[in-house]
């Protein structure tokens, strides 16, 4: 198993990723104000409904680390 440090990521989105996005949806790169848009967009998204899946996350690596305690 690995180990983890505190700086470590567990998720990114690179602009690059987001402009390759674009490419094949609209058929071109992102302008500068597009980029802050959508950067907007996935902060509000992420900030929305990620405490839910993270707290989901937390509580299924806690529940199934404990099953593997009460086996061992």
């Amino acid at each position: 198993m690995d180990t983890y440090t505190r700086e470590d990521l567990m998720f990114y989105i690179t602009v690059e990723a987001i402009q390759e996005d674009a490419t094949r949806r609209i058929g071109r790169e992102l302008t500068e104000c597009e980029l802050h848009l959508v950067r907007n967009g996935l902060e509000w998204g992420l900030c929305f409904d990620l405490c839910t899946v993270i707290n989901t996350a937390i509580d299924q690596a806690q529940s199934i680390c404990n099953k593997k305690k009460r086996i061992n």
